[in-house]
């Protein structure tokens, strides 16, 4: 189901990425169980963080590599930028779509960046990829009328179908998870200098978070490769 193009491991020595497919899950919505995960998760992170200002939270080490990565086009790391907005600005964490929020709850909770697909949508296998800046993908939440440009030298992941998601422009508007998938496939994307023992760990949670609301849910798949 998945393979990892020699172009990843040529434009990206140290990184890391993952998949995780579960089956017979269930998107529920406002699952009070996960908002209870989000409640305790926001706590802890303030807790964690506490008597950091902005510039000191953003020297950790999981932000300040995501950090290097994003600078390099110009860009700043969005999942940080949520994270300060739990920690400093009192913000609570959306739970409307438990198989959505699980994968959200991991990536606060670790700073780890990652996407979610209906596995019934993805068309194998999922290439694991760097974009030559040819390829195109309609991005999740963005025009229809329009096709997002992808830009050389980024991580990407794709199926025969094109791109599935992409570190710079998120997931795509073809595989998302919505109310009636069942079987859903999560991915992480971890930039060199974050070891791959987080990232495993990461896709462990967000496996856990999806377990509370989908206690029947399998995993059939955690795999973690390395360039």
């Amino acid at each position: 189901m998945f393979d990892v193009d020699a172009s990843w491991k040529k434009t990206f020595p140290g990184a890391s990425a993952g998949f995780l497919v579960m089956r017979d899950v269930e998107d529920r919505k406002d699952a009070p169980e996960i908002v209870a995960a989000a409640r305790a998760l926001e706590e802890t992170l303030r807790e964690r963080y506490a008597g950091m200002d902005r510039a000191r939270l953003r020297e950790e080490p999981v932000f300040r590599e995501y950090a290097a990565y994003y600078r390099r086009f110009d860009k700043l790391y969005h999942v940080q930028l949520q994270v300060e907005s739990v920690v400093f600005k009192n913000k609570t964490v959306p739970c409307g779509s438990s198989l959505v929020a699980a994968m959200f709850l991991g990536e606060l909770k670790n700073g780890l960046l990652s996407a979610a697909h209906d596995l019934d949508r993805v068309e194998p296998p999922v290439v694991l990829a760097a974009t030559d800046g040819t390829e195109t993908m309609d991005m999740l939440g963005g025009s229809k009328s329009k096709a997002q440009q992808m830009k050389p030298g980024d991580m990407c992941m794709k199926d025969r179908g094109g791109i599935i998601s992409a570190v710079l422009y998120g997931a795509d508007q073809r595989t998302p998870i919505g109310p009636g998938s069942r079987h859903v496939l999560y991915t992480v994307y971890a930039p060199r200098g974050i070891d791959e023992t987080l990232t495993r760990r990461h896709l462990e949670d967000i496996r856990d978070y999806v377990l509370l609301a989908s206690p029947g849910g399998r995993v059939e798949c955690l795999q973690v490769v390395r360039a």
